[in-house]
């Protein structure tokens, strides 16, 4: 099987080597899990690798990715001058934007073999603004008054917006990580409560109180072909990003 490495330290063993490439993986947790800092640490250590990769942003700016990955010892505008990598941000307007034939466009110009999307539950917060997305319908949408626009998105369904959003994702072929909020609790993946199963793969992070401080862990809850690690396992952010506890520090 043809296996995708994040390359990060210690995260591998509990998945196999890898992802199966080509699958759509969610990375669920709650603020301050680390998921922004999962997704560019997998797309940074791909471009390392001769996989060159975009970061679609819904919730941070470019800049402040940049900034981030810096932090990290990431030299990212090297690596985008190069075509490594490459972050498009999402339009918060109300012109029309192709997300698949854009997208699967810029994946092409670089030959990207992996894409982050960071997050769904920023599409959801920002739902009206992300209308162009869905097709020749929602022109009807914009013709209409504010007021009732306001009403047809009210009605939307989340299940239906994370179903478009992952399948044109996934009809691209590369590896994808898709952030979503999630919640302390294991029984809470999404805010959509579809995610997850549309999802190849699913992995989850935490921040839980241990005593008079909070602690980092992660768990896979689902892995597509492979069987994965059925433990919680501490990690940490390190300055050099994520270090997750070898398997025999349990």
């Amino acid at each position: 099987m043809d296996l995708c490495s994040t390359y990060i330290d210690g995260f591998d063993p509990l998945v196999g080597g890898g992802f199966t490439r080509g699958s759509v993986v969610l990375v669920s947790g709650g603020p301050g899990t680390g998921k922004t800092i999962f997704g560019l640490q997998f797309l940074y250590n791909g471009a390392m690798h001769a996989e060159p990769g975009l970061f679609l942003c819904t919730e941070s700016t470019p800049d402040a990715l940049r900034q981030e990955g810096a932090s990290l010892g990431y030299d990212l505008q090297k690596l985008e001058q190069i075509d490594k990598i490459r972050f498009l941000q999402l339009p918060f307007d109300r012109s029309k934007f192709s997300f698949l034939r854009d997208v699967a466009d810029e994946a092409r110009k670089i030959g990207a073999k992996r894409i982050v999307f960071d997050s769904l539950a920023t599409m959801y917060i920002r739902l009206g603004r992300f209308l162009p997305l869905w097709g020749r319908e929602t022109d009807l949408i914009a013709d209409q008054s504010t007021q009732a626009a306001e009403r047809i998105i009210e009605t939307m369904n989340k299940m239906a917006v994370s179903h478009s959003i992952i399948e044109q994702l996934r009809a691209i072929g590369t590896t994808t990580l898709v952030s979503t909020f999630g919640s302390n609790d294991p029984g809470v993946l999404s805010s959509d409560g579809a995610s997850e199963y549309l999802s190849d793969s699913v992995v989850q992070l935490f921040n839980l109180p241990i005593g008079i401080k909070y602690e980092r862990s992660i768990r896979i809850v689902k892995l597509k072909n492979a069987a994965s690690s059925q433990y919680m396992h501490r990690f940490e952010i390190t300055p050099k990003g994520i270090l997750v506890e070898p398997l025999d520090m349990l």
